[in-house]
Formats: structure tokens, C-alpha cells, sequence
């Protein structure tokens, strides 16, 4: 008699993600400005779990690595539009870095499961250790009102205070600061 294994279906995403690595050992721009490589593709849920669960914290990682999850087939870098929405988190006691490190598991969710705010203008998202934690959101816009829509998610979302700040750094080479937002 032989049976059958019944096969589980994954859990597909809407658009795939892919997970990219830079070292921050100050390498040489490309020509696509790129220093940082690609790790993993992400189609699943499963997938995801799968990488997550083999990566390091990112608050245990040396100085100066930056960590990069992005759609599929689009690249960390700058671009003519859009920006860079940051917000810092400290780490310097073990409960603000977990603070920190549950701020990017949630921020990678939002956007696997794209229930981030303005989905479809979210290229991706990064952490960039230094002796903070720096979380930036990669968007193709730069109106003032998309950019308030993403900090409410975000502060809902992840519980970010109101006593932390979010800075915009334009792609076109200056920056905004918004404050205060609830």
C-alpha cells in the first residue's frame, strides 16, 4: 500500500522581494552606484520566514553593514525621483535594540504584505547600522502629503513616539525635515 503525501501550497506574495547586503567596507560605487549585493529572492511567505530566521539580528551585526529589501528587480540607489524617508532608533540597551530590530521585522512585513502605506510608491526599505539604528523607507515621491501618510503608518504600525523625528532626503540632493506628526 503507498500514500500520499499531500502537497501544501506556499503562500505566494503579490511581488517579490529580494534581500541585499552591503558590507560598508567603503567598496567603489559601480556604475549603477550599487555596493551592496543581493542575498535572497522572496516569493512566499514561507520564503520570507526562511530568510528571516537565518539571518543575524541586525543590531549584533558590525558597524557600518547596511541590510536592503527591495521589490524584485529594482536596485538600493538613488533614482531622479523620490527619496528617502528615515527615522533613527537608539540601541544602546538591549530592550531599544529589540525595540529596534521588532521596528524592521514589522517594516519588512508591511511590505510583503503590502499593507504599507502608498504600496505601490514604496521601492523598499532599509536598516543601516551605526551606533544607532537607522530605518529609511526608499519611495518614488516626494509630495509632502504621500511622505505624512507613510509616517502615520509607520508610527501606528511600528509605535514609533512622536519624540522621534523623521527626515526626508530628496533624491534631487536636498532634504526636509517633518516633525511631530501623530
Amino acid at each position: 500500500m503507498t500514500t500520499t503525501k499531500e502537497i501544501v501550497p506556499l503562500h505566494m506574495l503579490t511581488t517579490g522581494w529580494t534581500y541585499w547586503f552591503d558590507l560598508g567596507m567603503n567598496q567603489v560605487f559601480s556604475t549603477s552606484g550599487v555596493t551592496a549585493t543581493p542575498i535572497y529572492n522572496v516569493h512566499s511567505v514561507e520564503e520570507f520566514w526562511g530568510l528571516y530566521d537565518s539571518i543575524e539580528k541586525q543590531t549584533t551585526l558590525p558597524k557600518g553593514i547596511d541590510s536592503f529589501f527591495f521589490r524584485k528587480d529594482i536596485e538600493p540607489k538613488t533614482t531622479e525621483n523620490g527619496g528617502k524617508l528615515q527615522f533613527n532608533l537608539e540601541i544602546n540597551t538591549p530592550s531599544k535594540a529589540e525595540f529596534a530590530e521588532d521596528a524592521w521585522l514589522k517594516l519588512m512585513l508591511s511590505c510583503i504584505g503590502e499593507t504599507i502605506a502608498l504600496r505601490d510608491k514604496v521601492d523598499g526599505v532599509s536598516f543601516s547600522l551605526r551606533s544607532f539604528a537607522k530605518l529609511i523607507i526608499w519611495l518614488k515621491t516626494d509630495k509632502e502629503d504621500d511622505l505624512r501618510q507613510v509616517i502615520l503608518f509607520v508610527r501606528k504600525t511600528l509605535n514609533i513616539p512622536t519624540t522621534i523625528d523623521f527626515q526626508f532626503f530628496s533624491h534631487k540632493g536636498g532634504h526636509t525635515i517633518i516633525k511631530e506628526l501623530n
